[in-house]
């Protein structure tokens, strides 16, 4: 009889991702039809991010989560990428033109 083989190396694990956080149900219409969130609605959003990320910043054990999170590295360069998911192309172009607007003023 063959001795058994031994077991194979186990990996590290990466940490997993947090999960998104569920939207805030809308207090209000969509103010069109191509689904633009009422100023309402953009008024919850904006604080309730500002003040999750203030409290996910205080913490460093939530904060390195949140970098672990959002930090990617490319295995055979070794560079490093930030890697946020986004809906889609076009509301990256949006999110780039408003900041575009805001710091050339």
């Amino acid at each position: 009889p063959e001795p058994a083989a031994a077991p194979a190396p186990t990996q590290p694990t990466a940490a997993p991702t947090p999960e998104p956080a569920a939207a805030p149900e809308p207090t209000s219409a969509p103010a069109s039809s191509d689904k633009t969130p009422a100023p309402d609605d953009l008024l919850q959003q904006g604080v309730s991010f500002i003040a999750g990320l203030a409290k996910t910043l205080k913490s460093p054990e939530a904060t390195t989560k949140l970098i672990s999170s959002i930090i990617k590295e490319d295995k055979e360069t070794g560079k490093t990428y930030l890697n946020i998911p986004v809906p889609d192309k076009d509301s990256v172009q949006q999110a780039l033109t408003l900041l575009t607007k805001l710091l050339s003023h």
